[in-house]
């Protein structure tokens, strides 16, 4: 008898139907159902890491509903997004309030932001009012408010606070966090 094919992907190493509907979600487009799991199989390789799983999950989700302290799958405020996107990623929970994120990671200085660094905006450079997800391109996923709900959105758009900095969660081993750089406001 032939083995089925199976995939990785963010929840585990799952054949379709052992799939768990919250994992489904972040499953890629092309890949959507069990008529498509003979012909084709996400295949992990050493390429792929826990940030691209990260930033696949993020752009999985634009368009879905905001809703305050709401963590996915069907709705989100903005560190609940991240912190769902983490836990799809890792396997691990992360905290789900934003005052806790920006305490998390290294300080990224300039313009060396990747796909997977997490953006903050706000008053307090402690507790930032908002988050977003870095994806590429200048561009960050967010659960922007009630009207809008999850986007794709440029980094410089309107969050209506100042830019605090960026932050990159997924550090290489033996990292240091640095400062966090001052308090700007927002350029247009």
């Amino acid at each position: 008898a032939q083995r089925e094919p199976s995939a990785i992907h963010p929840c585990g190493s799952y054949l379709w139907r052992d799939m768990p509907k919250r994992c489904r979600s972040v499953w890629p487009q092309s890949l959507n159902g069990p008529e498509d799991r003979q012909s084709q199989t996400l295949e992990a390789s050493a390429m792929t890491t826990d940030r691209d799983y990260f930033v696949r999950c993020a752009k999985a989700q634009v368009g879905k509903r905001y809703q305050w302290a709401t963590a996915g799958p069907d709705t989100y405020d903005c560190s609940g997004l991240v912190a769902y996107c983490y836990r799809m990623a890792t396997n691990k929970d992360i905290t789900r309030s934003s005052c806790d994120q920006i305490k998390l990671g290294t300080w990224i200085i300039g313009p060396h932001a990747q796909p997977g660094d997490l953006a903050f905006w706000g008053n307090d450079p402690d507790c930032p009012d908002h988050v977003g997800i870095h994806v590429g391109n200048g561009r960050i996923v967010n659960a922007l408010n009630e009207q809008r709900g999850v986007v794709d959105s440029p980094l410089a758009g309107e969050y209506g606070r100042p830019y605090i900095g960026t932050k990159r969660i997924f550090v290489p081993a033996g990292s240091t966090i640095g400062e966090p750089p001052a308090l700007v406001e927002e350029s247009p």
